[in-house]
């Protein structure tokens, strides 16, 4: 049983995920779409979803990635953010790692595909970090969905725990 998305954002994992691999590159999903793949299809209706598609790169393969993504039928906006043609409106924002940070990503179903999605430790950290609105949200999700376990709330810095206590006494 499939996933209906009202748009394809695995269509485009399917279409690109395969090309970054054969090349070697290190990459995971990021943000939203991570989320949905640690919470499962359960929560997934009750999380702010949209069509994009973030990925997080190594460094060292930033001068590949506009090569591999216009071999996918992705073009470059602006070296971060690319554009297709055959997926209109679900453009794929990349987020560069630095060097020194290491990608090991989890493996996770999402709809059809498996997917390597940042480990839900380190989302629920830059989303914490980023504080947006939709950060917010997606945090609500996984807490909901009991993913944010009382281990990891105590291991945040104080910073942090402050935010996503405050998210669950006011979200």
């Amino acid at each position: 049983m499939g996933i209906d998305f009202h748009f394809d954002p695995v269509g485009v994992l399917l279409r690109v995920c395969p090309a970054l691999q054969s090349a070697q590159v290190p990459y995971e999903v990021v943000g939203q779409w991570a989320v949905a793949a640690h919470v499962g299809p359960d929560i997934l209706l009750d999380l702010a979803l949209t069509r994009a598609v973030d990925l997080r790169v190594g460094i060292a393969y930033r001068d590949k990635i506009s090569g591999l993504l216009g071999d996918c039928g992705f073009l470059s906006c602006d070296g971060k953010k690319f554009e297709s043609s055959s997926f209109p409106g679900h453009p794929i924002r990349t987020i560069y790692a630095d060097d020194g940070d290491e990608i090991q990503p989890e493996w996770k179903p999402l709809g059809e595909a498996i997917v390597p999605v940042t480990p839900l430790r380190d989302l629920v950290w830059m989303k914490l970090e980023s504080n947006c609105t939709i950060d917010r949200v997606h945090l609500d999700g996984l807490d909901a969905a009991g993913l944010i376990t009382p281990a990891m709330a105590d291991a945040l810095p104080a910073e942090l725990r402050a935010r996503l206590d405050h998210i669950r006494a006011t979200e």
